[in-house]
């Protein structure tokens, strides 16, 4: 949210937003270092997905279909399990 508002302000002022005159450059940069330093989306996501299933199969609603849900996900072929 942050570095999509810095971006529009660079927009709005132009060869002057990345300038030195103004500290919106410097935002942007922090801003786009913050959110690599979080870690990238598709991360947030991927484990945020791992979380729901694992409550889901904990709740007992797979109908006795144990880690049906787990056993449809694509393996990586270098990675175990």
């Amino acid at each position: 949210m942050a570095q999509t508002v810095t971006d529009r302000a660079i927009q709005a002022h132009g060869g002057m937003g990345v300038s030195a005159d103004t500290p919106i450059a410097g935002f942007f940069t922090l801003n786009r270092f913050l959110r690599i330093a979080d870690g990238p989306d598709e991360v947030h996501l991927s484990q945020l997905g791992k979380l729901k299933i694992a409550e889901y199969n904990a709740q007992g609603r797979n109908d006795g279909h144990e880690g049906a849900l787990l056993s449809r996900r694509k393996r990586h072929p270098l990675r175990p399990g």
